[in-house]
């Protein structure tokens, strides 16, 4: 190909992508300005082991006398992801009297569907015996 013609495709190429990237980078601005500065998750006010496995754990977000359970599960497909990605969830829940638990569960390959079903179950559980 000559070298004319692979310029002209990397133009038009380029043309079609940077204003695009220009574009999502300007709404993720505006957003940012609109939801303010993010802060930094809290820590847990306690962890909680369901399980022998590490990831057969939640983490709870709440104050003394908090209401309801709001229980995260973590996305990732079920093969990636981790309890502590939260984010915004803990000052939502504390805007609105929840008790926030992000549970973690066993991670795809290692295990089945069936066996992750069956830890956030355990998890669910285990947080009604706590939490009455």
């Amino acid at each position: 190909m000559p070298v004319s013609r692979r310029l002209a495709l990397m133009g038009l190429a380029l043309g079609a992508v940077l204003p695009n990237a220009a574009l999502a980078q300007t709404r993720g601005d505006r957003r940012r300005r609109r939801t303010g500065p993010s802060t930094a998750t809290p820590a847990p006010s306690q962890t909680v082991a369901f399980g022998p496995d590490p990831l057969q754990a939640y983490d709870l977000y709440a104050d003394r006398g908090a209401g309801p359970v709001l229980m995260f599960v973590h996305g990732g497909g079920w093969s990636r992801g981790e309890r502590t990605r939260v984010n915004e969830l803990p000052a939502y829940a504390r805007r609105h009297g929840l008790t926030l638990a992000s549970t973690g569960y066993r991670l795809a390959p290692a295990v089945s569907a069936r066996e992750q079903a069956m830890d956030v179950a355990a998890a669910v559980a285990d947080l009604k015996r706590r939490l009455p």
